[in-house]
């Protein structure tokens, strides 16, 4: 895909993100091509690991593209789980759709794939240059799989940039509290979120005006999130799992994030 191509669609000069994680995401992996002398006839693959419906991926192929005017050339694969519970069924066909309404020329469905939360991703050994994920790691139960499946497809030398939630940060961002994943009984949690939610805390209020979903149904609808779908570590545990799998973890870039949300 040439400038001249993405130009043509009207696009601005750069894309703008669908929110400051996509840019965070953005100016990392740019940072650590620098770090690496690249052939100029090679071939970059970056995977998004969790892509969900595509957006961080049509932004980072837009950007790219402008960036390096296709030298070099940039492939952009992306993967889900359909057997997770967050997203909802058959989401991974409209995120097909949509990545191919922006970018027809580029055969989707063998970017885009579709596995079990247990599965081996669905790629080669050394595959990628980068993988990067957003928001996804507090969602993955089995953190092992998930990092030895970084280390497995990434190329010697590759990079993976995985922006997330870590279990001492204070803004549960789900159910827009503050300390909700730290509560780890059923009970209290639910206690917990009903209460805020008649202090006028968290999103119950906009929940409401769309569905007229009841306080009580809504605050266990919550809690069952925050037991069922993520799960939240601690930083010396996520360095311990980089370490088992190979991996060399830091928290390099963590400053720059926090200081743009700020």
């Amino acid at each position: 895909m040439s400038l001249s191509d993405i130009q043509n669609r009207n696009y601005l000069p750069m894309p703008k993100p669908a929110s400051i994680t996509h840019q965070h995401i953005l100016s990392a992996l740019l940072t650590l091509y620098k770090k690496q002398s690249y052939n100029s006839k090679e071939v970059i693959r970056i995977l998004d690991a969790g892509c969900g419906d595509g957006r961080l991926i049509a932004f980072l192929l837009s950007s790219l593209v402008l960036i390096f005017n296709s030298d070099p050339k940039i492939e952009i694969f992306g993967f889900d789980v359909f057997d997770h519970g967050v997203q909802k069924e058959g989401f991974i066909f409209n995120t097909i759709k949509t990545l191919s309404d922006v970018f027809p020329e580029i055969p989707w469905d063998g970017r885009i794939r579709y596995v079990g939360v247990d599965d081996e991703w669905p790629f080669d050994d050394g595959f990628f240059n980068f993988i990067v994920s957003n928001q996804v790691l507090e969602h993955v139960h089995n953190k092992y799989h998930f990092f030895s499946n970084i280390s497995r497809t990434l190329k010697n030398g590759g990079y993976s940039v995985n922006l997330a939630p870590l279990m001492h940060c204070i803004w549960e961002g789900h159910v827009h509290l503050p300390l909700a994943h730290k509560i780890r009984n059923h009970t209290a949690l639910l206690i917990y979120i009903y209460i805020c939610s008649v202090l006028g805390l968290g999103n119950f209020s906009s929940h409401h005006k769309k569905t007229g979903i009841s306080r009580r149904v809504f605050s266990g609808q919550q809690t069952n999130y925050v037991f069922r779908w993520t799960s939240y570590t601690s930083e010396s545990e996520t360095l311990k799992l980089s370490r088992d799998c190979g991996l060399k973890c830091d928290f390099s870039y963590s400053l720059e994030f926090y200081t743009q949300k700020l």
